[in-house]
């Protein structure tokens, strides 16, 4: 499948899938095969009171696998922020889901579930998160993969995280670090402030 035909598909998945987007935002020249990245909005609405962001474009190619052991994948990235952003957090939202999805053709290494990736900055409207995890589905609902022909593209979703909470992430498995995180704290808004570090 040539690449502009990959990504009209997984657009068309994403569709299917999650409905039509209210907005996006497109960065171009991206490292490595990144020509074009777009990020899509989607608004809180009466079934889904979440915004919802997520790329279209990195998954143009197989991450570059590096010292990551495991098959290198296609993937996308998504973030879910409970309740409804100003137009410029959702931008900022876009931005640093754009930089993320660029890591692995900065760095060599593939993303996957169960990884936490530092950031230099708190999470644009998560105060106090400077890292993220990646996530399965995070509920039964969600969809793992996009299955499309004899391709899949895995769906990565970017769970902002703080400092203390990386720490311990690290002393885990990762599904029990999500499991115990998910009972303590709800993943799709900011954390109180007793809890951030």
């Amino acid at each position: 499948m040539t690449a502009p035909a990959l990504l009209r598909d997984v657009h068309r998945a994403l569709h299917d899938t999650f409905g039509p987007e209210d907005d996006g935002y497109t960065y171009l020249g991206g490292p490595g095969p990144i020509d074009r990245l777009d990020v899509l909005v989607r608004r809180p609405c009466a079934r889904d009171p979440m915004t919802s962001s997520i790329t279209v474009g990195m998954s143009i190619e197989p991450m570059p696998a590096g010292d990551a052991p495991g098959d290198s994948r296609r993937a996308e990235l998504r973030l879910a922020r409970r309740g409804g952003l100003t137009v410029a957090e959702e931008e900022a939202v876009a931005q640093q889901l754009a930089n993320i999805a660029a890591h692995p053709w900065i760095t060599g290494n593939r993303l996957d579930w169960g990884h936490t990736l530092g950031i230099d900055t708190d999470f644009p409207t998560f105060p106090g998160c400077r890292a993220v995890f990646l996530s399965g589905p995070a509920t039964a609902d969600m969809p793992d993969c996009l299955y499309l022909g004899e391709e899949s593209v895995r769906i990565i979703t970017v769970i902002p995280i703080t400092g203390g909470e990386r720490a311990r992430a690290a002393t885990m498995r990762p599904v029990d670090f999500i499991t115990e995180l998910m009972a303590d704290v709800d993943i799709h808004s900011e954390r109180p402030a007793m809890v951030a570090d």
